[in-house]
């Protein structure tokens, strides 16, 4: 089955206190929390399903350890951030310096976007949030 992908450009806008916020250009790939859900379930049942496996290898108790401990970090992964980046071209409001965010990083709205230049953490927002 093919499944569609819907990249969304909403209006966004890079905010920070005392300053002027300027247009922001945001592809961003919408992730529904029922994907999220069950990617996180998925990757939380091959860990834990893996662990007694792994636990026969000796020294047992770090393996199972491990395997339960990759379940929670893989799960958290993927349940964390809505959106998916594509690309985010926005500058900085305070110097003026770009702003990046890695492509396919996953984020939340708002979010902080460190310059390099300045030091400061702007946010990137939705117009309208």
């Amino acid at each position: 089955m093919a499944q569609s992908v819907e990249i969304q450009s909403p209006a966004a806008r890079v905010t920070l206190f005392g300053f002027k916020s300027v247009p922001a250009h945001a592809e961003l790939l919408h992730r529904p929390r029922s994907v999220r859900f069950t990617r996180a379930i998925i990757a939380l049942a091959v860990c834990w399903c893996a662990a007694p496996v792994v636990a026969i290898l000796p020294p047992h108790i770090p393996w199972l350890l491990a395997a339960i401990g990759a379940g929670l970090y893989f799960g958290w992964r993927e349940w964390h951030g809505a959106y998916e980046v594509r690309r985010i071209t926005a500058q900085c409001p305070s110097c003026g310096a770009e702003l990046a965010v890695r492509p396919g990083a996953r984020i939340d709205l708002p979010h902080k976007l460190p310059c390099f230049s300045c030091h400061h953490e702007p946010l990137l927002e939705a117009e309208g949030a």
